[in-house]
């Protein structure tokens, strides 16, 4: 397959034309086509970005196309009549070309996708040559295209501010799109939470091996004062619990530096400078028989630092370690690029990233969601300083950047000038407009974790055991079954309470009951009854689903009945506004009476998705436990209330209270010995509809003793259902299989059941149910 279209994910079998269609408006003649347009497209398998450069010399062109890291020549290039042809190996495509933007689609010999380009720059660059001397930006260095990715040592103070977990987060999500090798993740100060909070997000992100050191000489001790590092500890996994158990800073660079080839490290510093002082004035050692600046001499390619304000002041990182800041820019032997103040103060980030309702369970939205708020400096995002030095290191100058030579002046006090007569250092000034580095900034921090494999919940989760999946049931052709409730009566018969649609093909959601008679190969299912109906008018009157069903006794208007039911309604056809209601029974069969005061727990917002998904454990005679998902200021929460419900004239709601460290849609359950947890997560999931639902089942436990409300409780996974275990990309709405009262059956061998589907067109039609089942002594 031709490299160009490795990443776009089609095959190609035969070498096709690069067609490049421009049809243009607005342009005369041939005039306007030069220069640099930065493309996006987004394709099934994830986002491709790269440039078009296009130069005209005399009646000629030539340009090249570059993705990601990756360079291809344009093999001809015609404009004639204002379309623009090119040819390369490919693809074709066609775009509108209106002012400095070019929208249209990708057509390849499989598929049609969408591609949209802006103008970064009607200067040509090169193909040898991205960034090359100029009077404009003075710098000497040039920046090449690169073919691998870039080996990086990140390192940070990562607690006197957040803008280091941003820093670090498109670190990642760039290291994930392969422009970047993370060789190490440094602190440079001492704080009891750094080293478990660095160990915290490189787990998130999927890569917890990436190893972590402190400094051991002249470390400051300076935490972060919004105290999101305690939260991030607190609900995130992490096997580095103590900065005990970090390495020397020093000892790690002269490791790494040793074993890389020459002139091929980047050190990219968002905090102080103490750990490059210590490196430059380090002995050889068992790693390298140089010191310290001759190791450096020879294996770092460039010093990237967030230091520094241009073209003189005074900055936080240089002056909190005066001596090292000196130290270090005074006898550094490879050039320096500082991104200073005046730049990282004009680009304000973050806002987006805690507004995305669809982000959730991301340590990088929790600290910026907890910092924010805390100053009205902040209100419109965080000044990003770290991040725009990471973009540069990475990336090198195009197309946000040109650099400024000379020579950066440290004084004793901490405060900088500029030397422009001297050489060997250069600073970051705007090429584009401040907006646009933020937009990149700011979507790049929204990037989530993309190797479901590698997946961590916790740091004392091992030997995840993998389930056996069966295939259950269908309501047939035309029909969805999601939502399961299923428990078992005293005859071993499984009455499955679930979502289904009463006429064929035509979305509304009733609450069907189908009963699996017991059978030496599982269940045999009869067919689906529908007993539960939405109102013709009120709040349940769209929808009705999500039901869970109890044996629990309770008086209403002089009658005794010996099952209840919660569910899901909703009056709105968008789906939001969702509150849960109360019915109740003598019979599991039934007939269903809906509570005439419902919903017995309301919400109020209509912009909102509201409350639901509801399921209980019976906790005496007079009280049931409700966990449900609730909207709470934008975010999905889940919570729990005891209910007393025994006497329906006198209904007492407790106290609301948070279930934190889970996602929710939970289904939660209890045996003798432990609360056992069910949850739907969404894990590099594609652009494939349902987008909205998950495609894996998280199964995890803890003990019984620990509270489930306590911000240090820590879940320990047992296993996941995903596409690797049923053979769909969607795997959603899991729930136990139980006895009447909401407990678990053994701690021994526990069912889950779940709804297995497709993407694509017909998603919705491919909703049937199966179950998984966990032999947990294979964890004994």
């Amino acid at each position: 397959m031709h490299k160009l279209f490795r990443f776009i994910g089609i095959e190609w079998r035969a070498p096709l034309v690069f067609l490049i269609l421009l049809i243009i408006h607005g342009c005369s003649g041939k005039s306007g086509i030069s220069g640099i347009w930065e493309y996006q497209v987004i394709p099934p398998s994830g986002e491709v970005t790269g440039t078009i450069n296009i130069g005209q010399k005399g009646g000629a062109y030539s340009g090249f196309v570059t993705m990601f890291t990756d360079t291809f020549d344009l093999t001809l290039i015609e404009v004639d009549d204002n379309h623009l042809k090119m040819e390369n190996e490919g693809a074709q495509f066609s775009m509108i070309f209106t002012g400095d933007s070019l929208n249209g689609e990708v057509i390849t010999a499989s598929q049609q996708l969408p591609i949209k380009s802006i103008r970064t720059s009607k200067k040509y660059v090169a193909r040898d040559q991205i960034f090359s001397s100029d009077k404009e930006t003075g710098i000497a260095a040039n920046y090449m295209p690169k073919n691998q990715p870039v080996a990086l040592i990140f390192d940070s103070d990562f607690g006197p501010d957040y803008d280091d977990v941003g820093a670090l987060a498109i670190l990642h999500a760039m290291a994930d799109r392969g422009e970047v090798e993370i060789l190490a993740t440094i602190a440079s100060t001492t704080y009891p939470n750094v080293a478990p909070v660095l160990n915290a997000f490189n787990t998130y992100f999927l890569r917890p091996e990436i190893p972590i050191a402190i400094p051991t000489a002249n470390g400051l001790d300076m935490g972060d004062p919004q105290h999101w590092s305690d939260s991030i500890v607190a609900n995130y996994p992490h096997k580095i619990m103590t900065n005990s158990q970090a390495g020397s800073a020093t000892e790690l660079y002269r490791r790494i530096l040793a074993s890389k080839p020459d002139n091929s490290v980047t050190i990219v510093t968002v905090g102080f400078l103490t750990n490059m002082a210590n490196l430059l004035k380090s002995l050889p050692d068992q790693y390298s028989d140089l010191n310290g600046q001759e190791l450096v001499n020879r294996k770092v390619r460039e010093l990237v630092s967030m230091a520094g304000w241009f073209p003189e002041g005074k900055e936080f990182n240089v002056i909190k370690d005066a001596e090292s800041s000196k130290y270090t820019f005074d006898n550094w032997p490879t050039p320096i690029v500082f991104s200073g103040f005046e730049v990282g103060s004009k680009i304000f980030t973050g806002i987006p990233l805690i507004n995305n309702e669809k982000i959730s369970s991301s340590p990088v939205k929790d600290a910026y969601r907890i910092a924010i708020p805390m100053d009205p400096m902040d209100k419109n995002g965080r000044m990003s300083w770290d991040q725009t030095a990471v973009i540069f290191a990475v990336r090198g100058p195009e197309p946000y950047f040109k650099l400024k030579e000379g020579k950066m002046v440290t004084n004793t006090d901490g405060s900088n000038s500029w030397d422009q007569n001297d050489s060997g250092h250069y600073y970051l000034e705007f090429r584009l407009p401040p907006a646009e580095v933020e937009n990149e900034i700011n979507k790049l921090m929204m990037h989530e974790p993309t190797n479901p494999k590698n997946l961590i919940y916790n740091n004392e989760s091992e030997n995840l055991i993998d389930p056996k999946i069966k295939y259950e049931l269908s309501g047939g052709a035309g029909f969805y079954n999601y939502a399961p409730s299923a428990i078992i009566d005293e005859y071993g018969i499984c009455y499955m309470y679930l979502c289904q649609n009463k006429d064929p093909f035509q979305i509304v959601d009733y609450v069907y009951l189908f009963k699996g008679i017991p059978s030496e190969h599982g269940y045999t299912w009869q067919p689906g009854t529908p007993i539960v109906s939405p109102s013709a008018d009120g709040w349940d009157d769209c929808h009705i689903c999500d039901p869970d069903v109890r044996e629990f006794t309770c008086k209403y208007n002089g009658q005794t009945y010996d099952y209840i039911m919660t569910y899901l309604g909703v009056d709105q056809w968008d789906s939001k506004h969702n509150q849960i209601g109360l019915a109740f029974s003598k019979s599991l069969d039934g007939p269903w009476i809906k509570f005439d005061k419902n919903p017995l727990v309301s919400y109020e917002r209509t912009d909102r998705w509201g409350v639901g998904q509801s399921t209980s454990v019976v906790l005496d005679e007079n009280t049931i436990r409700l966990f449900y998902h609730k909207s709470e200021n934008k975010d999905a929460t889940m919570v729990a209330r005891d209910i007393k419900l025994s006497n329906l004239d006198n209904i007492i709601l407790g106290e609301e209270k948070l279930i934190p460290n889970i996602r929710p849609n939970a289904y939660l359950s209890y045996s003798e010995k432990n609360v056992y947890l069910v949850s739907e997560v969404r894990i590099d999931m594609s652009g494939e509809i349902p987008t909205w639902v998950g495609n894996y089942a998280r199964f995890a436990y803890m003990p019984i003793e620990n509270d489930i409300h306590s911000i240090d409780a820590k879940w320990i996974d047992i296993g996941y259902v995903g596409p690797e275990d049923t053979g769909f990309p969607r795997n959603h709405n899991p729930g136990f299989l139980t006895d009447t009262k909401g407990y678990m059956l053994s701690d021994d061998e526990i069912t889950i059941y779940l709804t297995a589907a497709v993407t694509g067109e017909n998603w919705l039609w491919s909703y049937d149910l199966y179950s998984a089942k966990f032999d947990l002594n294979l964890k004994k």
